[in-house]
């Protein structure tokens, strides 16, 4: 039998799954309830998927159009913000990657500057690049304009390579 305190007395009056608590110390005086276990869930938590009764009786498929709304706990609530923060910040890293990623080349005259293109010949170096490109500013900051402009990584300038630099 299934019963929450089946163990302690047996049914002495109801009937099991009718609903009707039975009484199981009629005669020790303790008054004790046993009640069924599915009546006791029942009890406890109704059942919302349940059909209304007129589809009951009539035997028809019933789809379920009342929906319980989801509820989070306050560690549901930190999980989805902090996953929502998450993604806020990869898509801003990734907008901030391309925008910089697509702003690399530079223009003959853009920003203002006057600038001019120079192809480097058999034996120059960037200095000697810097030198002819603009003989009367300081060759360091020259030096250091044609690598920004160009996006160079170090020194090295090969034959034939267009450089823009600044012109003087």
């Amino acid at each position: 039998m299934n019963a929450i305190r089946a163990a302690e007395a047996p049914p002495a009056s109801g009937r099991a799954g009718s609903g009707e608590p039975a009484s199981a110390g009629a005669g020790d005086g303790t008054g004790a309830l046993v009640i069924a276990l599915e009546d006791y869930r029942a009890a406890r938590r109704p059942d919302r998927r349940a059909a209304p009764a007129e589809h009951r009786a009539s035997g028809r498929a019933v789809t379920a159009t009342a929906t319980v709304p989801l509820r989070l706990t306050r560690r549901g609530r930190v999980v989805v913000a902090a996953a929502a923060a998450l993604l806020v910040c990869v898509l801003s890293l990734l907008a901030a990657v391309a925008a910089q990623a697509t702003s690399r080349s530079v223009a003959g005259g853009a920003g203002g500057q006057h600038l001019t293109q120079v192809t480097v010949r058999q034996g120059d170096s960037l200095w000697s690049v810097a030198e002819r490109a603009d003989p009367d500013a300081d060759t360091r900051l020259v030096v250091r304009q044609i690598i920004k402009l160009n996006g160079l990584t170090g020194d090295t300038v090969l034959a034939g390579q267009r450089l823009w630099a600044p012109r003087g």
